[in-house]
């Protein structure tokens, strides 16, 4: 499986290309502001581009949809609670999403929002911002809810394999990528704890 991973926009957002060597076909993993960066990519290694997929609805991660949907033609798809543009397919927990011989697997993390997702494929889950390296994304926002990102990481989350690469959904964190096993070791909020004692975290 080949994964790459770049800035896209002004929000260090990561955008990711995930593709199949053997067919050569491929998705993009939040396009962000700028979708060309992932079509640069998928040109330069040779892959076409057959699915948009959006991690949340929150404008940073899938304001280029319909540039991406535009030059490539892909189907955009994401949670059915996540409304983003253009969007082709609604997608539900535990859906499989196949492109050539990579399968994708959505797990539904509401917390950051009610759409969030973490997708795994391989040995890679694409956190958005449900989780990043040494932190978690915003619960403050007014369609957040601190219970639900609580249930996310520590009964969906924690709950990957511990060699299981995680690609978060910004460049937030004193490295680019993690594993679920340094997270586990090192992430404040993925600490064992009482709820309560969890959302007094700063």
């Amino acid at each position: 499986m080949f994964v790459a991973q770049r800035i896209a926009g002004h929000m260090r957002n990561f955008t990711y290309l995930v593709g199949d060597p053997a067919t050569k076909q491929a998705l993009v993993i939040d396009p962000s502001f700028d979708a060309g960066v992932a079509l640069k990519l998928a040109q330069d290694h040779g892959y076409h581009i057959e699915a948009v997929l959006n991690t949340h609805e929150h404008f940073d991660h899938c304001s280029d949809n319909a540039v991406a949907k535009a030059r490539t033609g892909a189907k955009v798809m994401a949670h059915r609670l996540a409304d983003v543009p253009e969007k082709d397919q609604d997608l539900e927990d535990g859906q499989i999403v196949k492109v050539g011989e990579v399968k994708v697997k959505v797990y539904h993390t509401p917390g950051h929002s009610p759409g969030s997702v973490v997708y795994v494929a391989g040995k890679h889950s694409f956190t958005g911002d449900t989780l990043f390296v040494g932190n978690i994304g915003r619960i403050d926002l007014p369609s957040s809810d601190p219970r639900a990102m609580y249930r996310s990481l520590f009964e969906v989350v924690a709950k990957l394999p511990e060699d299981v690469v995680v690609d978060p959904g910004h460049d937030y964190g004193p490295t680019p990528t993690s594993t679920i096993g340094r997270e586990l070791r090192t992430n404040p909020y993925l600490q064992k704890q009482a709820y309560e004692a969890w959302f007094g975290l700063e």
